[in-house]
């Protein structure tokens, strides 16, 4: 399992964090509502299925005081991760960002295929 801690410390940043984590529940809290409706209608079953299959599931929540606390299915490396290398530093008080782009995103931009696979199973996944 992956878990994942927001703090609710008083302060703006761990405000939008908070949101954050509000977001992401009510989200996953609606993905799996969804996917049992349309199981039961047997709208396209197998579809709908593979689809929600390429989403990590929550698996565990719990907020308490001091934080939230979600618990996801432990599944292989982001989109982020595999698409981008991103590496922030302060230069003359300014944030500035180096964006590496990986294996990943450089062969979608050459191969077709393999981009519209991609945009395949993310319209699954979000279908």
């Amino acid at each position: 399992m992956a878990l994942k801690q927001t703090s609710k410390t008083n302060n703006y940043k761990s405000q939008s964090d908070i949101n954050a984590a509000k977001n992401e529940l009510e989200l996953q809290e609606y993905l799996i509502e969804m996917y049992e409706s349309i199981c039961e209608c047997d709208i396209h079953p197998n579809i709908i299925k593979e689809g929600y299959d390429y989403i990590s599931k929550m698996v565990y929540k719990k907020s308490d005081s001091k934080d939230i606390w979600i618990g996801y299915e432990l599944g292989k490396q982001t989109l982020n991760k595999l698409t981008f290398n991103i590496k922030g530093t302060f230069y003359n008080g300014n944030r500035i960002y180096c964006i590496e782009h990986l294996d990943l995103y450089i062969n979608m931009c050459k191969d077709q295929k393999l981009f519209k696979e991609f945009i395949r199973q993310l319209m699954k996944a979000l279908y």
